[in-house]
Parts: C-alpha cells; structure tokens; sequence
C-alpha cells in the first residue's frame, strides 16, 4: 500500500516540478521582451521578473524536484523489484 502513495506523491511532484520547467522560460522571455520598454517601466518589469523567477526556482521547482527524488526513493525502497521491470532496462 506504501507503493502506491509513494507512486502518486511521486507523480505530483513531477508535474509540479516540469510545471515550473515549463513556466520559467516563459518568464525569461518576458524579461527579454521588457528590454523594449521605456525606462521607469523597464526596470520595474525586470526588477519584478527577477523576482518572480526566484520565487519559482526556490519555493515551486527546487522543493518539487526533491519531494520527486524522495518518493523514487520511497518507492524503491517498498518495492525494490521495480528496478527490474523490462521498461526500466531498455
């Protein structure tokens, strides 16, 4: 029964991680498109970018990326034999 909490911890911590993957270039290219701006909104728009993609990477991504890697663990550990399913080997 442990494996399948570990399994679905596992898989909702990687859609939050590759969620994050997926928003932080968005952020990126908006900090390059703020570039284009007059000068009292340009630097807000990039002060406030900077921030909101260290947000990202420190409070969603990082904690996301490591709640997946324990419960892989978790798995592994409960249910060592998964290591030796033939998707796993190819």
């Amino acid at each position: 029964m442990a494996y399948l909490w570990f399994k679905s911890f596992h898989i909702v911590g990687f859609v939050a991680w590759f969620a994050g993957l997926f928003y932080l270039p968005r952020l990126f290219i908006y900090h390059i498109e703020a570039s284009e701006r007059q000068e009292p909104v340009k630097t807000a728009l990039k002060q406030e970018y900077s921030r909101i993609e260290k947000l990202l990477y420190n409070l969603i991504m990082m904690p996301a990326m490591l709640f997946t890697i324990v419960m892989a663990v978790g798995i592994i550990s409960t249910e060592p034999d998964v290591l030796k399913q033939t998707w796993v080997n190819k």
